[in-house]
């Protein structure tokens, strides 16, 4: 069955908004859109995704070495999409010096350059960003973790290259 990946997205928006959730469009359009890929808008309300898929070839070497090297752990905490977004508003407008923003333009750019490095291939690079990224999110948000999670990752640490959790 053929669909209108775009219009599935903005309808889940529209749905999500009238459910009272505020998300965004990133988990329906990742949801939609097979394989690694940068996603981003322009500027404004309307959000239009625009969707950058990574190459085949890098795309099955970060697949060989995700199969060899991640672990996925289930740490059993919840976190609504909603919560993490309050609690980023809040942020964004308790702090009058544009550190908020700073941060989001950090998020993308590390957003970016993760993509880039997948596209070399550069893992070490990718990892690096992946927990520059990591710390911006919770910069943003400090709610985005919590100190049961943040003692899992502690313990894991001198195993490990990149953290990140999922999701919200």
């Amino acid at each position: 069955i053929k669909c209108d990946k775009r219009a599935i997205s903005k309808m889940t928006l529209q749905l999500e908004k009238v459910m009272g959730t505020n998300g965004g469009w990133q988990d329906q359009v990742g949801g939609l859109y097979d394989g690694v890929k940068l996603l981003y808008t322009k500027k404004g309300t309307s959000q239009e995704v625009f969707v950058k898929r990574l190459r085949k070839d890098a795309e099955d070497k970060f697949a060989e070495y995700l199969r060899e090297h991640a672990l996925l752990y289930f740490t059993g905490q919840k976190r609504m999409a909603r919560n993490v977004l309050k609690g980023v508003l809040k942020f964004y407008e308790d702090n009058p010096f544009g550190i908020a923003k700073e941060i989001i333009k950090r998020l993308k750019k590390d957003s970016e350059k993760a993509f880039e490095a997948l596209e070399r291939c550069d893992f070490d690079v990718f990892a690096q960003t992946l927990n520059s990224y990591w710390s911006s999110k919770k910069a943003l948000d400090p709610g985005s973790t919590n100190p049961f999670v943040e003692s899992i990752i502690a313990r894991i640490a001198p195993w490990t290259s990149a953290v990140s959790l999922c999701g919200a």
